[in-house]
């Protein structure tokens, strides 16, 4: 699975203007509606806000990764936010987030599609590098291929 086909420019909103993490998810599930990836966008909202309840998926320096397993999804995908101002989230390390990752999975790919998707985006936002990329790309087209790309290999003395 490349994670970079699960996007595409109709998914990425580089001025996410948004005050709170559900203001986020609902613009963003928002753009899948529209992109035709939801049955029901009500429906996938309320499984990622439940899913959000029980921990926060604001991790930190600035992103966030919420997710949602669905049946209201018809396949998987996500949506990216930025947000120059900073959106309130229950971020642990109680920070704003500028970047969002919101990821949508159908439920019978719980275990297969979902893990995969998450394990992917989560290596690489580990790399500082990387995240700032992302923060400073110019286009949804620039956000595609950084996404594509690998993380750079980072050197031990």
């Amino acid at each position: 699975m490349i994670i970079s086909n699960l996007t595409n420019k109709n998914l990425i909103n580089l001025n996410l203007d948004v005050k709170d993490r559900k203001e986020a998810i609902l613009k963003l599930a928002s753009m899948m509606e529209q992109d035709g990836k939801l049955i029901s966008k009500e429906a996938f909202v309320m499984d990622v806000i439940r899913r959000e309840k029980e921990s926060s998926t604001g991790f930190g320096k600035g992103f966030a990764f919420p997710h949602g397993k669905s049946y209201a999804v018809k396949e998987p995908c996500f949506a990216i936010g930025r947000s120059e101002k900073g959106i309130k989230w229950e971020s642990f390390d109680k920070k704003p987030v500028h970047f969002v990752i919101l990821l949508a999975v159908p439920s019978e790919e719980r275990g297969t599609s979902h893990l995969e998707m998450l394990s992917q985006i989560s290596r690489k936002l580990i790399d500082d590098e990387y995240k700032l990329r992302l923060l400073e790309a110019k286009s949804e087209e620039d956000i595609i291929s950084i996404l594509a790309s690998p993380v750079n290999e980072i050197c031990e003395d």
